[in-house]
């Protein structure tokens, strides 16, 4: 059983989290796909490399088809200066970073590498995260080292924990959904 607060592994008996102490009780949430949350398993640190790995080469590609056509237009105008600031230079990055994950996740809850890895960005209690939760997520891998954040026992970044949200396997949403279509019945 995972935490929701930190996301750590425990006993799957354990009352409270070995890690923050906090309760791992998880009432069911009214509106949540998922009634039993703490049966969700986050997506493994060797997925959750392929993903940023992935994600950066998209992102690069993103970032190359946004700034030539910018550089194109620029020049069109008369504007080319400004290209070669330092300043322009890293403030597109960042638009672009942020918008590359604040897009693909909010608006199918995962990104570029994520379809390619069958894994989905949710919410801890297994609902889709809210647009606030995927712009928390976002600026959170901001935060220096943050990459490392998820090897060893827990594969849940801080950019997870900090935004409540989670990466899961698609097949263990899909288990999900059958079981709790059939407890429904």
């Amino acid at each position: 059983m995972y935490c929701k607060h930190c996301g750590s592994k425990n006993d799957h008996d354990a009352k409270f989290c070995e890690k923050c102490g906090k309760s791992l009780d998880t009432p069911h949430i009214a509106g949540s796909p998922h009634k039993n949350r703490n049966s969700l398993i986050p997506a493994s640190s060797d997925k959750r490399v392929i993903n940023a790995v992935l994600d950066y080469v998209f992102y690069f590609v993103f970032v190359f088809i946004i700034a030539f056509i910018l550089g194109v237009l620029f020049v069109l105008f008369g504007l080319e200066r400004i290209i070669d600031t330092e300043a322009y230079n890293l403030l597109l990055g960042s638009l672009l970073f942020v918008a590359y994950y604040v897009l693909s996740e909010s608006l199918f809850a995962k990104s570029p590498a994520k379809f390619i890895t069958k894994t989905t960005v949710m919410r801890t209690d297994g609902s889709k995260p809210k647009l606030k939760q995927i712009i928390g997520r976002t600026f959170a891998r901001l935060i220096p080292f943050e990459f490392v954040s998820f090897f060893g026992h827990n594969p849940t970044g801080w950019h997870d924990r900090l935004s409540g949200t989670m990466v899961v396997g698609d097949s263990e949403l899909h288990s999900l959904d059958d079981k709790t279509n059939k407890e429904d019945k």
